[in-house]
């Protein structure tokens, strides 16, 4: 009974393993929380590229949960929404692969075979954390091809040597969580329970050493207990099997709909087997069947009552036994194997029951299917030797054909041979005489082009000159800062300094009066003020320490009481060029300032990231807003000057703005002068 219970649940499990040709999706929620999300992000941006990235994963969810039309509705969209980006082109090869079938014909699993490596050769190219999960679930679902070619060998291959280093670059814990338990599949289903145990009991170890805001962390959990409780079953280890199917049932607690419960259900009854409690097990298996009834899992249902079977043969309760495979056999989904199989079982039921008519009507069915087997093998091996023949023969006709084509079009030829020559000689002189009409008033032509590219090239040195007299007023008022700024820290500074502590000095020697004191605060104040206004000139972060502390120190120094501001940076390079480091602190420094004089706001938050040659700065606050078409109103905003840094690094600058409703600057600039 074991191995035959091992049999039905290897299936079970191997269905819920991968989200590919199954029944029904399991989950402990829906994803409607997460749609919704998606969906807002998809409607609000304007950045094609965040867009073209939502709507793949929007695809990805609707296809999860059957909703076809959605599911193409996002994927167009998320196509047509890639135009030359190469990188969304080189993602899409991998969004477009997930949906391909992956079933046990030869043909489609070579199609999904070359989509997922073509997908896993376009990403290569790219080295980002996002990019290297994706590269270990593309190579996931190839060792899964491996797998259902009985390949076992290259499945694990590629898992150790590929799929899971990527993942552990990428710090993926929910990607390697789930190689681990395809790992323990694998041998679970080459019987090597020892091996299986290890890489599930793994996989449970990568997910419960920190729990991780992940939309599947919760599901992905309780199947690698569901799995780890059916390996102990099956090894004899129930104490352990009870306990992760306790741990289970803690999980499943606050979600009483989930449809994960057929699997909880089809785990427990096969504990209580291995327990011999086996009326236990079969009212556990009546819930799992009503449970998958409800949510139309039809493939569940006929394991269900398969297991109930088995327990009902041990409880020598063979009546109600052949009632529930009589009903089993009466489903259509039941392939021509599998009633040949039942119909054996049926034999030996009956036999028990004394029924020995039926007994023999059974087992000559039995007889009958397997001889029908047998015959449909021969009768397709006959096909297709046939068809290779008759396909020989059709080559053999198409060749003679092809051949007395050849030699009517031979002769045909050579009869039109002259009049074309003669026709080509008359095309020939007609062509010579247009081409000197045509060459004269070409010549006009390129006359008056010359003229407009004279007048264009003018313009963009005009622009060229422009930007390089803009660039070198910015440098100059900069390099005048920096020298202002040093001579006020360096020589003013010292010297109030110093003055101070003579001051404390004398405060300190004798009994001053409280107007020495009064003195040496207003000396302090104006120490600080100084200092401030040398930060403001040329701060000293940026020149010592580099452009992401000198925004962080920006930000920390220019909050308020009534004001947070929040910094957030994300792989700024130190190598970005000194002026370039400068012109982006500027532009941070005037759009905090803007907001705290005149947007009204409580928070501001910064956000600054780098992506080779593109730099990204977003900064927003929740204060009173205003409406940017009239943004020529507001003279005070500073924007001339943002607008100009902004135009310097040949950037974009977006502003995203309602009354009473905060503003989002969006700028991107172009680091033409950054070093790798």
């Amino acid at each position: 009974m074991v191995s035959y219970l091992k049999k039905i649940l290897c299936l079970i499990f191997c269905v819920n393993a991968f989200q590919v040709q199954s029944q029904t999706y399991k989950s402990l929620t829906n994803d409607q929380i997460r749609i919704d999300s998606l969906q807002a992000v998809y409607a609000k941006t304007k950045s094609d590229s965040l867009k073209c990235i939502t709507a793949f994963k929007l695809s990805n969810i609707y296809y999860k949960n059957n909703d076809d039309k959605q599911f193409k509705t996002f994927l167009n969209s998320a196509n047509r929404l890639i135009k030359g980006n190469n990188f969304l082109k080189d993602l899409s090869y991998y969004y477009n692969a997930i949906h391909l079938p992956l079933s046990n014909k030869e043909d489609e699993i070579q199609n999904f075979k070359t989509a997922y490596e073509l997908a896993n050769l376009k990403l290569k190219k790219h080295q980002l954390h996002e990019v290297y999960s994706i590269r270990s679930t593309i190579l996931f679902n190839l060792a899964l091809v491996y797998q259902r070619q009985n390949n076992d060998l290259d499945a694990i291959k590629i898992l150790l040597n590929e799929a899971i280093p990527l993942a552990k670059k990428a710090n993926d814990k929910i990607e390697m969580a789930n190689l681990y338990r395809f790992l323990g599949l694998i041998f679970y289903n080459k019987n090597d329970l020892q091996k299986a145990a290890e890489y599930v009991g793994l996989a449970i170890k990568t997910l419960e050493a920190k729990k991780l805001s992940h939309e599947n962390y919760a599901e992905d959990l309780l199947q690698f207990y569901l799995f780890y409780v059916e390996i102990c079953s099956l090894q004899n280890k129930l104490s352990e099997a009870s306990n992760y199917l306790q741990k289970a049932k803690s999980l499943l607690d606050n979600h009483p709909d989930s449809n994960l419960y057929i699997d909880y259900y089809s785990a427990k009854g096969t504990l209580e087997n291995q327990y011999k409690n086996y009326r236990n097990a079969i009212a556990i298996f009546d819930l799992g069947i009503a449970k998958a009834q409800l949510v139309n899992d039809t493939y569940s249902v006929i394991n269900f009552k398969l297991l109930k079977f088995e327990s009902l043969k041990e409880l020598k309760q063979y009546d109600q036994a052949k009632n529930l495979l009589l009903e089993v056999l009466s489903n259509r989904e039941v392939n021509v194997e599998d009633r040949k199989n039942y119909s054996k079982d049926l034999s030996l039921i009956y036999k028990q029951l004394g029924d020995y008519k039926n007994a023999i009507l059974y087992s000559e069915r039995y007889m009958s299917l397997s001889d029908s087997l047998d015959k449909i093998s021969n009768k397709n091996e006959i096909a297709n030797l046939e068809a290779r023949y008759k396909s020989k023969e059709n080559e053999n006709k198409i060749k003679e054909l092809e051949i007395q084509k050849q030699q009517a079009l031979l002769t045909s030829r050579n009869d039109r041979m002259n009049y074309i020559v003669f026709g080509l000689i008359s095309f020939i002189l007609l062509l010579v005489t247009i081409f000197l009409i045509k060459n004269s008033k070409n010549q006009k032509r390129i006359a008056a082009q010359k003229e407009i590219n004279y007048h264009q090239k003018l313009n963009a040195l005009e622009i060229q000159k422009a930007l390089e007299v803009m660039q070198a007023m910015i440098g100059g008022e900069e390099a005048e800062r920096k020298r202002i700024a040093r001579d006020l820290h360096d020589g003013i500074g010292s010297r109030l300094s110093a003055l101070k502590m003579q001051v404390q000095s004398v405060t300190s020697n004798t009994n001053s009066t409280s107007i020495l004191e009064d003195f040496s605060e207003s000396l302090s104040l104006s120490i600080i003020e100084l200092r401030q206004i040398a930060f403001n000139l040329m701060p000293e972060t940026l020149l010592k320490l580099g452009l992401e502390l000198a925004l962080k120190d920006l930000c920390h120094s220019l909050n308020r009481e009534n004001v947070t501001i929040d910094f957030q940076a994300n792989e700024i390079s130190k190598s970005i060029k000194a002026n370039d480091q400068v012109t982006i602190f500027r532009i941070v420094q005037e759009l905090i300032n803007n907001a705290l004089k005149h947007s009204h706001c409580s928070e501001i938050i910064v956000d600054c990231s780098q992506n080779r040659d593109l730099f990204l700065i977003t900064v927003e606050d929740n204060g009173k807003g205003f409406n940017p078409e009239e943004l020529e109103q507001y003279k005070g905003l500073g924007l001339k000057n943002i607008k100009n840094r902004v135009e310097l690094l040949k950037g974009k600058l977006d502003i995203q703005s309602r009354p009473e409703s905060g503003t989002v600057f969006n700028i991107e600039l172009l680091l033409q002068s950054y070093d790798e």
